[in-house]
């Protein structure tokens, strides 16, 4: 049975930042500009609606519900893109951590490709996330329907046998999760849909998975605290320190509004983006990079390729 190791396994997001310290930056400024790009088609509309909403509220008449549609329709072709560009964030990004663990020496652009192995990523993750959605919800039509048949003797063993099953489903869901967890790692390395074969891997294994994930978890959560804290607070101080936002200004929505106010806060604001979107990447790293490193050490080894005796030379 493959050993694996819960402390190098759960720290392992900090090897490949060790290894590689500006890549987990970049991944982050990509995400951030993926995610964004529709984002920003929406701020001329955004810019509308609200220039519409006080408009009307200046008049002291209602918006018209027509022309806050149309602004909405019009919002609403861009979901599209934005849930494309999402996928693609995904894969690119998701493939380069795992890349970064079992490929170290595969380097270019970041680790970063758009291929085939980042198409199984994602498509795994769809697939998992909708059996486990539709699992839980099926689990608990069961327990609800349970709990108010005996809650129709019992109102108190009603309200138990609901909890003690709201319970239970949300730990056989987080057991099976486990279970299935190195499908992302198997569809990656193999390039191919791979997602119950996951599951003699981590036989016996659910434990210290469990173990792999919470002290990541809490140590990405601790980081991240600490880092948004110094970040955000440091620009909220430059920010009321330079004077670009006041107290009075918030406490009077009309003056926020101007656009001197506006043009004063755009620098800031992206700092605070392209920071907060450069501290995602390492914390994102902290929590993904640990289940390639399980991956790693629990993929089943190839077998040799067979060897067939050379008969006329033994017979010499």
């Amino acid at each position: 049975m493959a050993k694996l190791d819960i402390t190098d396994t759960a720290f392992a997001g900090f090897g490949v930042i060790k290894r590689n310290p500006l890549a987990p930056a970049v991944w982050g400024l990509v995400q951030m500009l993926l995610v964004a790009a529709p984002m920003a088609l929406m701020i001329p509309m955004m810019a509308e609606f609200i220039t519409t909403a006080i408009a009307a509220e200046q008049a002291g008449v209602e918006p018209q519900m027509s022309d806050i549609m149309a602004i909405q329709g019009r919002m609403n072709l861009i979901s599209p893109f934005a849930m494309i560009a999402g996928l693609v964030a995904r894969g690119l990004l998701g493939g380069a951590m795992f890349r970064s663990v079992l490929n170290p020496g595969d380097r270019a652009w970041f680790f970063m490709r758009l291929g085939k192995a980042e198409l199984m990523l994602v498509v795994t993750g769809i697939v998992l996330s909708i059996i486990g959605v539709m699992a839980l919800l099926v689990a608990g039509i069961i327990v609800a329907i349970v709990a108010v048949l005996i809650g129709q003797a019992s109102t108190e063993a009603g309200i138990a046998v609901g909890i003690l099953g709201g319970l239970a489903v949300l730990i056989a869901g987080l057991w099976a999760l486990l279970r299935l967890s190195m499908a992302f790692g198997l569809s990656f390395d193999r390039r191919s849909f791979l997602l119950f074969e996951s599951w003699p891997m981590t036989r016996g294994r659910t434990g210290s998975l469990f173990l792999i994930a919470l002290v990541s978890a809490i140590v990405a959560a601790m980081l991240q605290a600490l880092l948004y804290g110094l970040v955000f607070g440091g620009l909220l101080a430059g920010v009321f320190g330079t004077g670009a936002l006041t107290m009075e200004m918030l406490q009077d929505p009309a003056r926020l509004m101007t656009p001197a106010v506006w043009t004063g806060l755009v620098p800031w604001g992206l700092a605070a983006l392209l920071l907060g979107s450069m501290a995602a990447g390492y914390l994102t790293t902290l929590v993904t990079a640990p289940w390639a490193a399980a991956y790693r050490a629990l993929a089943p080894v190839a077998d040799p390729p067979t060897i067939e005796p050379n008969l006329s030379a033994m017979a010499a």
